[in-house]
């Protein structure tokens, strides 16, 4: 008996082999086990291509897109709040589900690179575009009194070309921030020629902590629902109208009577009911960028306020040149 157990063992059954790889694509391709019915689905089918159809399957799947997000967003540094000692909450989720989509749309990788880092310079740019751009937004945001805002623009800027760096050069660039290397391609210049891409955002460097988080972190573009549009739109349309009310009481009447005094009491509360309903809109940040370049300098050894020689946007010295007509 030992002997035929260890044989099997050896030497599973072709159904016991199908379970496995039923199981390990499913789980490859959306981080979820197959269900029973999809395992004997495919046990019984004996057909050439029985394998390729549950691979059709599960690409089709929209939790193909989330399994396969999950490394990009670990890679972009993508959390639900903004870090430090407060770590208050942050609204960035639009970009997460903007990742997912273009997995599960099949995006070319060069647009998807495209819109993350540039989208909004795109000619024409839609709404979509935008909100990819948060990836560049997804570095952690310093709320506490007493900071200096200019020393985390530093910050924020810095993480950006540390991130672009690592994900889409696969080189790590923190050390050049501060020094070069006699061993190392990548000098200080480079550095902060990359930080020139990133340093027109119209950032304000400290988090405004009282407001609420909808109008925290600017840049960011709302995200309104159907539902949230025809509430406003109905909530302006009775504004609008206590508002001629009020205005025609009041061209026909030396005195404020009854009828006037309800109408501007009905307007203020419309007013507080449209900026109640303003935030319900979601919104999510994004990367914007000046009407007037801000000026990049090299910083020495990486302080803030220790600004060298100044800088214009450039990739590295040692990979291909940006062409000259190319803006910066």
């Amino acid at each position: 008996v030992m002997a035929r157990l260890e044989r099997e063992e050896l030497s599973p059954s072709p159904a016991a082999t199908k379970e496995t790889l039923i199981r390990r694509v499913t789980l490859d391709l959306t981080g979820l086990p197959p269900t029973i019915a999809e395992v004997d689905a495919f046990v019984a089918d004996d057909s050439a291509d029985a394998f390729d159809k549950v691979v059709d399957r599960l690409l089709k799947s929209p939790h193909y897109g989330e399994r396969m997000a999950i490394d990009w967003l670990d890679a972009a540094r993508y959390a639900d709040s903004n870090g430090y000692q407060v770590d208050r909450d942050r609204e960035l989720w639009p970009w997460r589900d903007w990742v997912i989509r273009a997995f599960n749309n099949n995006m070319p990788f060069d647009q998807f690179t495209i819109e993350q880092l540039a989208g909004d310079l795109l000619p024409d740019a839609t709404l979509d575009q935008r909100i990819a751009t948060g990836f560049h937004r997804n570095h952690m945001l310093n709320e506490e009194g007493g900071i200096i805002a200019e020393e985390f623009l530093a910050e924020y800027t810095a993480d950006r070309v540390e991130t672009t760096a690592a994900v889409w050069l696969g080189q790590t660039f923190t050390c050049c921030r501060c020094h070069d290397h006699k061993f190392d391609p990548f000098t200080q210049r480079d550095f902060y020629a990359m930080k020139a891409f990133f340093h027109n955002v119209p950032e304000l460097g400290v988090g405004i902590y009282g407001n609420p988080i909808r109008q925290n972190a600017p840049p960011f573009v709302k995200i309104p629902t159907p539902e949230i549009e025809a509430k406003i739109a109905e909530l302006n349309s009775k504004f609008k109208a206590a508002n001629d009310q009020i205005a025609e009481l009041s061209r026909v009447q030396p005195s404020e009577d009854a009828r006037l005094k309800t109408a501007k009491e009905e307007a203020e509360s419309l007013k507080k009911q449209l900026a109640a309903a303003e935030l319900e809109i979601p919104t999510t940040l994004v990367m914007e960028e000046l009407n007037e370049p801000r000026a990049t300098f090299l910083l020495m050894r990486g302080a803030y306020d220790k600004p060298g020689e100044q800088v214009t946007a450039g990739t590295p010295g040692v990979l291909p040149a940006m062409d000259d007509s190319l803006p910066r």
